[in-house]
């Protein structure tokens, strides 16, 4: 299969025609999704850039295959750190979520949720005597991480387009959507309270408190659910935002 990478990546050439970089970018996604020694083969020969160049396509179909296999490329270690650098390959994504495609948008969501996610649990390190190469290693994924979430904020369209993805009706979208914001808020408290701050906060809570599964269904109620607790966590909403009554309003009741 890694014989199968050169030749297909040859493939996307401008003076080819729109349906033969389509099938080879359809391809790529397929190999992608093979494994990591794929992957890596592919990020060897420059598939990175090339791949990336469609992503800016006017044609939608093109546009769309590029992102699904950029989706799939994301798992890869080494793909993080071309979004940390300084360029919009980020709001780039965050901008594709706002396209009215819903296979292009559940691409782009998927690619922010990889890339936002931190790929590991730091309380399984809490008690560990890390070597300095594997504490160092460490510092770079939880700097990589905060900064990926915070290129995701600065997008100036962020919230308007995740509230719109948030009170989706197709599910799918929006629990990626659901899920990206989860990822953000986990990051740290300074980062959470730029959620926080925004009208997001009263989609997120109209969605924990419907019953009504052709708005949502309980996986997503479920992600919303740890959004808001990390908050009050963090200290950042009070428990009666949360729709708990606190001592102070069952005082006022009774009175």
């Amino acid at each position: 299969m890694l014989e199968l990478v050169r030749p297909v990546l040859q493939l996307l050439k401008d003076e080819n025609t729109a349906l033969e970089s389509f099938e080879a970018l359809m391809a790529l996604t397929n190999l992608a999704s093979a494994g990591e020694s794929v992957r890596k083969r592919i990020l060897k020969e420059g598939g990175f850039v090339n791949i990336e160049h469609y992503m800016y396509e006017q044609h939608n179909m093109l546009r769309r295959a590029a992102t699904e296999c950029m989706c799939n490329l994301a798992v890869q270690e080494e793909v993080v750190k071309y979004f940390t650098g300084e360029n919009d390959r980020i709001k780039l994504l965050v901008l594709l979520c706002g396209e009215e495609d819903d296979s292009l948008i559940k691409a782009a969501l998927g690619t922010l949720a990889i890339l936002s996610s931190l790929q590991i649990d730091l309380e399984d390190y809490n008690d560990v005597d890390l070597q300095d190469d594997d504490r160092k290693k460490l510092s770079e994924f939880i700097e990589e991480n905060r900064n990926i979430c915070e290129k995701i904020l600065n997008v100036k369209s962020f919230t308007e387009i995740f509230k719109h993805l948030c009170a989706s009706e197709n599910s799918e979208l929006q629990f990626r959507a659901l899920y990206v914001i989860r990822n953000i808020i986990k990051t740290k408290k300074d980062i959470a309270i730029r959620i926080v701050e925004t009208d997001l906060m009263d989609v997120l809570f109209a969605i924990k408190e419907t019953k009504d599964d052709r708005l949502t269904n309980e996986k997503n109620r479920k992600v919303v659910s740890d959004i808001i607790q990390h908050c009050l966590e963090y200290g950042l909403i009070q428990p009666n935002r949360d729709h708990t009554i606190t001592e102070e309003d069952e005082d006022a009741a009774s009175e």
